[in-house]
Formats: structure tokens, C-alpha cells, sequence
């Protein structure tokens, strides 16, 4: 019926969305990725346009077409009503795939941009994007940038993911015991080792 359907239909595409979650969940990413795209391109709401763009691209990624990924993106974010949230959590997306393809300081930038719009839009991903981004920094050598964003990371709301306190003791420590700043930091090095077992 969606590929039957020319122009828009909001209550087809809200069933395609549907239909597009429950195979995603059963992993099948790449199909997934075109059922999303196509609800988007059916949405009469520019706002649900803009969520199904978003869910295309993550799908794709997770399909492995990381171009593909990166033009929803592209799609999403170019929507002006797309809410805030969907907009950190499209360009988040960029910037990891950015680092995965080894675009590193181009990565680390988009990151450190998106962290500081997250922390209005969305508090728990502007935390999760500065350790990213640390995490990046200190994988190429920058440690003392490592260090400076994983302390701006440290100073936001952690959040209930649970990866994050890992990544609060660890990022600013092993940044700290690289850079010979060890003494204040090892006590959260231990709680990241705590929580990493949990």
C-alpha cells in the first residue's frame, strides 16, 4: 500500500512506522531503514516527518549504510519544525558515524557543537555526546582535550544510562593519569571499574 500511494497519508504512514519498529526489533535493519524513510515521505506532520527520517537513519547505520545514514540525517535536520530533541539525537548520529569513518577532529567538532545545543534540548544525550567526543579525543592522543571536555561532561546531570558513570570515571581519569594528574582522580577510577561490572 505505501509504495502504491502517491502523495501524502498520515494514517498510512503512521502504520508503516509501526510495522517498520517491529522489524527493526526483529533486526532487520536495512528493510526497517526503507520502511521508515518511506513513512517519512508519506507524513502529512513535518514534525513526524522529521522523527521517521531520524529512525531511517539509525536503522541504516545499523544496516551498515553509513552514507545512506547520513543523507536521512540531512533530511531530518533540513525539516524547520523538527523538535529539538530530534534534531541532538539525528546530528549525535552524524558525529559517531563521522568518528567510525575515521574523520576524527571533523567528528570530535560536530560532537562538541551538538553537546552544547543538547544540553538544553535534551540533558541526558548532552552528557552521553561530550563523553563520546572525549572518548574520541583521547583515542587520537589529545589528552588534554580529552581531559577538558570530560570535565565539561562531569559537570551536567549523568542521567540514568547505564553506561554513563562509566564513562565519567573513566574519560577524565585515564586522561589524568596520562597527563602524570593522577592522586584526585583514582578514587572514580575505581567507581568506574564498579560500575563496569554492574
Amino acid at each position: 500500500r505505501a509504495q502504491a500511494t502517491l502523495g501524502k497519508d498520515e494514517e498510512l504512514a503512521t502504520s508503516l512506522e509501526t510495522v517498520a519498529a517491529t522489524v527493526r526489533d526483529t533486526s532487520g535493519y536495512p528493510a526497517a531503514a526503507r520502511m521508515f524513510q518511506r513513512a517519512a515521505e508519506l507524513s502529512t506532520d513535518p514534525a513526524a516527518r522529521a522523527t521517521r527520517f531520524t529512525l531511517a537513519a539509525e536503522a541504516a547505520w545499523l544496516s551498515g549504510q553509513m552514507r545512506r545514514a547520513l543523507a536521512l540525517v540531512d533530511e531530518s535536520v533540513s525539516i524547520p519544525s523538527a523538535s529539538a530533541k530530534i534534531r541532538v539525537r539525528a546530528l549525535s548520529l552524524s558525529g559517531f558515524i563521522l568518528l567510525k569513518q575515521g574523520r576524527m577532529a571533523t567528528g570530535i567538532e560536530t560532537l562538541l557543537d551538538l553537546a552544547r545545543e543538547a544540553d538544553c534540548a535534551d540533558a541526558v544525550r548532552g552528557v552521553g555526546t561530550y563523553l563520546i567526543a572525549a572518548q574520541a579525543a583521547f583515542e587520537i592522543g589529545d589528552i588534554e582535550r580529552a581531559g577538558r571536555i570530560g570535565r565539561n561532561a562531569a559537570g551536567l546531570p549523568p542521567g540514568t544510562e547505564d553506561w554513563i558513570p562509566y564513562h565519567f570515571g573513566f574519560t577524565p581519569c585515564a586522561a589524568s593519569l596520562v597527563s602524570h594528574d593522577a592522586s584526585s582522580r583514582t578514587p572514580r577510577l575505581g567507581e568506574a571499574m564498579a560500575s563496569a561490572v554492574d
